[in-house]
């Protein structure tokens, strides 16, 4: 299985943070889990055109023909691999999707919504160009010249500036404080950031603070647990495993077992 990454043009460079493309599929899994980030995606099958995701307590989740905008998601999810033949996809940043799509990010949190039910992207007549571009590099070049036509809204910049330091510094970076000082009551804060982001500041540093612990397990041999806990600021280490388990349904070390994926934030195995 083949992945691409490339980056937008400096025109989508604000809210979008990689194109993504996958061709052929070679996953000794058929399933793998999908773990949450704090952003949002535009998932595009261009093979069967399907996208098959499954809950973690129930069967089936999605079931779709046709794109889908994948929400903020609060925990991991299943992805079907046999799909994987031929599929792009949009990363954005934080707060990107908002300004893109023009709706708040909290009404498709933890949730996988067709592009038919997003007025701005309702004509899917590209999405033909797109299964006939010759190469990867070229579908992801297309994709980008056709999200550039779109319009875009404005974050309240007391937003920006806060994800920005739970992004650079997700083990220390405190909720009050940064209300404090952007100048927003605790509530106004909460709902500002909710709606651009799609989850609360609270719930997008967890998240945050998940993944630096990735990072760190990722290139440190051994590892000391505890002392990793309070380095990344949980309380203890059993705080450490209780994240880890919500937002991968697996313990730090039996992640770690796992191997690398072929695709950045996924986890072979369901």
């Amino acid at each position: 299985m083949a992945y691409l990454e490339l980056p937008p043009s400096p025109e989508l460079a604000r809210d979008i943070e990689l194109l993504w493309c996958l061709a052929g599929h070679a996953s000794p899994h058929d399933f793998e889990r999908v773990l949450p980030q704090g952003v949002a995606d535009i998932v595009i099958n261009l093979g069967d055109g399907e996208v098959r995701c499954y809950d973690r307590e129930r069967p089936i989740l999605v079931h779709r023909l046709g794109p889908i905008i994948s929400g903020v998601q609060r925990s991991y999810f299943v992805v079907d691999t046999r799909q994987l033949t031929s599929m792009v996809g949009v990363h954005f940043k934080p707060g990107g999707a908002w300004r893109f799509l023009g709706i708040p990010a909290s009404e498709f949190s933890d949730e996988h919504v067709p592009l038919d039910a997003i007025p701005a992207l309702r004509d899917t007549a590209w999405l033909d160009r797109l299964a006939s571009a010759p190469t990867p590099v070229a579908r992801l070049q297309l994709l980008d010249s056709l999200l550039r036509s779109g319009r875009r809204r404005e974050s309240h910049p007391a937003i920006e500036w806060a994800v920005g330091q739970l992004r650079r510094y997700p083990d220390s970076a405190r909720i009050a404080p940064l209300a404090t000082e952007a100048g927003l009551s605790m509530r106004r804060f909460n709902e500002l950031f909710t709606r651009e982001v799609g989850v609360s500041p609270k719930g997008f540093a967890r998240i945050r603070r998940f993944h630096s612990v990735l990072g760190r397990i990722a290139h440190t041999r051994p590892i000391d647990w505890s002392a990793l806990a309070l380095e990344a600021g949980y309380s203890d280490q059993a705080h450490l495993i209780r994240d880890f388990r919500e937002f991968s349904g697996l313990t730090p070390a039996a992640y770690r077992a796992q191997g690398a994926p072929a695709q950045p934030g996924h986890v072979y195995g369901a």
